[in-house]
Protein backbone atom coordinates (compact mmCIF):
# COMPACT_ATOMS: atom_id res chain seq x y z
CA UNK A 1 0.00 0.00 0.00
CA UNK A 2 1.67 3.09 -0.64
CA UNK A 3 0.64 6.76 1.16
CA UNK A 4 -0.61 9.50 -0.89
CA UNK A 5 1.77 12.40 -0.39
CA UNK A 6 0.99 15.79 1.71
CA UNK A 7 2.68 18.24 -0.04
CA UNK A 8 4.66 20.60 2.64
CA UNK A 9 5.16 23.59 0.99
CA UNK A 10 8.26 23.85 1.93
CA UNK A 11 10.42 24.92 -1.25
CA UNK A 12 14.00 24.16 -1.07
CA UNK A 13 16.44 25.85 -3.73
CA UNK A 14 20.02 24.81 -4.80
CA UNK A 15 22.31 27.28 -3.81
CA UNK A 16 23.77 29.76 -5.90
CA UNK A 17 27.22 29.69 -7.48
CA UNK A 18 28.82 32.12 -5.20
CA UNK A 19 26.02 32.80 -2.74
CA UNK A 20 25.14 31.98 0.78
CA UNK A 21 25.68 27.83 0.27
CA UNK A 22 26.12 27.32 3.77
CA UNK A 23 23.53 29.22 5.27
CA UNK A 24 21.22 27.59 2.47
CA UNK A 25 22.32 24.28 3.97
CA UNK A 26 21.56 25.14 7.27
CA UNK A 27 18.31 26.36 6.48
CA UNK A 28 17.76 23.03 4.58
CA UNK A 29 18.60 21.36 7.49
CA UNK A 30 15.95 22.38 9.97
CA UNK A 31 13.09 22.17 7.41
CA UNK A 32 14.33 18.41 7.69
CA UNK A 33 14.32 18.76 11.52
CA UNK A 34 10.20 19.78 10.82
CA UNK A 35 9.38 16.55 9.41
CA UNK A 36 7.02 14.45 11.29
CA UNK A 37 7.99 11.09 12.71
CA UNK A 38 4.92 8.93 14.50
CA UNK A 39 5.33 6.81 17.12
CA UNK A 40 4.53 4.08 15.65
CA UNK A 41 7.15 4.62 12.63
CA UNK A 42 9.84 5.25 15.74
CA UNK A 43 9.12 1.97 16.99
CA UNK A 44 9.44 0.53 13.84
CA UNK A 45 12.96 1.57 13.18
CA UNK A 46 14.24 1.03 16.61
CA UNK A 47 13.17 -2.63 15.86
CA UNK A 48 15.20 -2.24 13.09
CA UNK A 49 17.98 -1.28 14.31
CA UNK A 50 17.52 -3.74 17.45
CA UNK A 51 17.62 -6.85 14.98
CA UNK A 52 20.85 -5.35 13.73
CA UNK A 53 22.21 -6.69 17.58
CA UNK A 54 20.04 -10.04 17.36
CA UNK A 55 22.98 -12.10 16.41
CA UNK A 56 21.19 -13.46 13.74
CA UNK A 57 21.57 -10.97 10.74
CA UNK A 58 24.86 -9.42 11.45
CA UNK A 59 28.12 -9.87 13.35
CA UNK A 60 27.92 -6.56 15.33
CA UNK A 61 24.96 -4.37 15.12
CA UNK A 62 24.34 -0.71 15.15
CA UNK A 63 24.11 1.90 17.86
CA UNK A 64 20.82 3.88 18.67
CA UNK A 65 22.68 7.16 17.26
CA UNK A 66 22.94 5.37 13.98
CA UNK A 67 19.08 5.19 14.61
CA UNK A 68 19.12 8.85 14.75
CA UNK A 69 21.16 9.19 11.49
CA UNK A 70 19.31 6.57 9.58
CA UNK A 71 15.70 8.77 10.87
CA UNK A 72 17.70 11.97 9.75
CA UNK A 73 18.46 10.88 5.85
CA UNK A 74 14.61 9.10 6.25
CA UNK A 75 13.03 12.45 7.27
CA UNK A 76 15.43 14.33 4.09
CA UNK A 77 13.77 11.26 1.63
CA UNK A 78 10.53 12.47 2.84
CA UNK A 79 11.08 16.26 2.17
CA UNK A 80 12.34 15.29 -1.21
CA UNK A 81 9.25 13.57 -1.92
CA UNK A 82 7.12 16.66 -1.18
CA UNK A 83 5.74 15.21 2.44
CA UNK A 84 6.32 16.69 6.13
CA UNK A 85 6.16 13.19 7.61
CA UNK A 86 7.99 10.34 6.99
CA UNK A 87 6.75 6.91 5.92
CA UNK A 88 8.01 3.23 6.40
CA UNK A 89 8.89 3.49 2.45
CA UNK A 90 11.22 6.31 3.19
CA UNK A 91 12.85 4.44 5.77
CA UNK A 92 13.00 1.17 3.99
CA UNK A 93 14.14 3.38 0.50
CA UNK A 94 17.61 4.35 2.58
CA UNK A 95 18.62 2.05 4.56
CA UNK A 96 20.24 -0.17 2.90
CA UNK A 97 22.51 2.30 1.49
CA UNK A 98 22.61 4.04 4.91
CA UNK A 99 24.09 1.20 7.11
CA UNK A 100 25.17 -1.93 5.27
CA UNK A 101 28.30 -0.12 4.97
CA UNK A 102 28.80 -0.48 8.63
CA UNK A 103 27.78 -3.87 9.14
CA UNK A 104 29.35 -7.56 8.60
CA UNK A 105 26.88 -10.37 7.80
CA UNK A 106 27.06 -13.30 9.98
CA UNK A 107 29.01 -15.93 8.76
CA UNK A 108 27.10 -18.38 6.42
CA UNK A 109 24.62 -15.74 5.51
CA UNK A 110 25.66 -16.16 1.61
CA UNK A 111 24.62 -12.45 1.23
CA UNK A 112 26.31 -8.93 0.85
CA UNK A 113 25.96 -5.67 3.44
CA UNK A 114 23.03 -4.55 1.33
CA UNK A 115 21.62 -7.59 0.26
CA UNK A 116 21.92 -8.75 3.91
CA UNK A 117 19.87 -5.42 5.33
CA UNK A 118 17.33 -5.70 2.81
CA UNK A 119 16.36 -9.02 3.61
CA UNK A 120 16.34 -8.51 7.11
CA UNK A 121 14.05 -5.18 6.51
CA UNK A 122 11.80 -7.37 4.18
CA UNK A 123 11.66 -9.79 7.14
CA UNK A 124 10.74 -7.45 9.73
CA UNK A 125 7.96 -5.77 7.91
CA UNK A 126 4.57 -5.58 9.48
CA UNK A 127 1.52 -3.68 9.25
CA UNK A 128 2.07 -0.37 9.77
CA UNK A 129 0.20 2.85 9.35
CA UNK A 130 0.61 4.50 6.47
CA UNK A 131 0.06 8.19 7.92
CA UNK A 132 1.03 9.90 11.09
CA UNK A 133 -1.44 10.65 13.58
CA UNK A 134 -2.22 14.54 13.82
CA UNK A 135 0.51 15.84 16.83
CA UNK A 136 -2.39 18.72 17.43
CA UNK A 137 -5.20 16.09 17.07
CA UNK A 138 -6.84 15.44 20.38
CA UNK A 139 -7.48 11.66 21.43
CA UNK A 140 -10.98 10.56 20.85
CA UNK A 141 -13.03 9.91 24.14
CA UNK A 142 -13.19 6.93 26.14
CA UNK A 143 -16.57 5.07 25.24
CA UNK A 144 -17.32 2.75 28.57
Amino acid sequence: MRCSPARTGAKLSRPAAGGDAPDELVAAQAVVQQVHASDALLDYLQTLIAATRDGRWFVDGLSPRAGITVLRVAKARALMAGRNYVAPDDVQAILPQAIAHRLAPVAGAGRGPIEQVRAMGGAGRRSRPCRPVNPRARPAPVVG
